[in-house]
């Protein structure tokens, strides 16, 4: 049955655009023994030029057995086409598909495997970040341990003086026994001082500058 104007809806299965034709070589001619189907409104001739470049059509009738070629069809429009000659006769089955309707499927499937692809890439790199997020602050968690660890051992030594200190408010946090020792003053009255009072009047600008420069 000859496909209607705007495409065979059930050629063989839905489709808008499969056609398929009976088609034969008159001359220089190729010859479409039925209707075209997918015109636009003006009757196109049933005959076009064995010439024409890229016909399937054409390429249909000049071989002499079934075979698949891929070209532009009577309106122009890219597509694939299958043919098969008809025993006894010099006819040719020929039936063809748009490439952009081939395609189109293929397409489709592509974008949803690359976004499927995306989706789960950015899931892993994720997981990942977070993974290595965890071990960062393991890790700082573990050197904070042993910096601890290793500034306990100094701190407790009895020959030297360390203090810990505020680098905001300049007042002291922590001393041990020896800075006590050294500077003449019990652990109370050093906790009640700042940095300014045990640093010299002509060292005081200067080191304080560098303590600011320190905190920022």
């Amino acid at each position: 049955r000859p496909p209607s104007a705007s495409g065979s809806l059930n050629w063989p299965t839905p489709t808008g655009s499969g056609e398929s034709f009976l088609v034969r070589r008159v001359g220089d001619f190729v010859a479409f023994m039925n209707d075209v189907g997918q015109s636009s409104g003006n009757q196109l001739p049933l005959r076009i030029p064995l010439a024409r470049e890229g016909l399937p059509a054409a390429a249909a009738v000049k071989q002499a057995k079934p075979g698949r070629v891929e070209g532009v069809d009577y309106r122009g429009v890219p597509v694939l086409a299958a043919f098969r000659p008809v025993g006894g006769t010099d006819w040719v089955v020929l039936t063809k598909l748009d490439r952009e309707e081939v395609m189109a499927p293929l397409r489709n499937l592509a974008f949803w495997v690359s976004l499927m692809a995306l989706l789960a890439i950015s899931t892993v790199s994720g997981v990942m970040l977070v993974l290595w997020q965890q071990r960062g602050r393991a890790m700082r968690l573990e050197l904070q341990t042993q910096s601890d660890s290793l500034l306990r051992q100094f701190y407790d030594l009895p020959f030297i003086g360390i203090a810990i200190g505020s680098l905001h408010t300049k007042q002291w946090l922590k001393c041990n026994d020896r800075l006590c020792q050294i500077l003449g003053y019990s652990r109370e009255e050093l906790l009640s001082m700042g940095w300014e009072e045990l640093t010299h009047p002509d060292y005081r600008g200067a080191s304080l500058a560098e303590l600011d420069r320190v905190a920022r």
